[in-house]
């Protein structure tokens, strides 16, 4: 749970120059090698295809710490 807030934390962050949007438009799920990536829903999911954008997301966890870094790119 702390590898999804962290990463909410994170992607919000990263778009801090973006207009407002919801913690509930972003989930973040697991491909089935269990690498983690985002869904993103409603104006969220629309900013992100206007822009063009493509996000690349790492979760590490040890003992009682996470740490996250979210990544934003242009799509090739």
């Amino acid at each position: 749970m702390a590898g999804t807030f962290s990463a909410k934390e994170a992607l919000f962050k990263a778009l801090a120059m973006a207009p407002n949007f919801y913690w509930t438009d972003v989930e973040v799920r697991h491909n089935s090698r269990y690498a983690p990536y985002f869904e993103f829903y409603g104006s969220l999911a629309e900013h992100f295809q206007v822009q063009g954008w493509t996000v690349h997301l790492s979760i590490s966890h040890s003992g009682d710490y996470v740490s996250t870094v979210v990544a934003i790119s242009p799509q090739p």
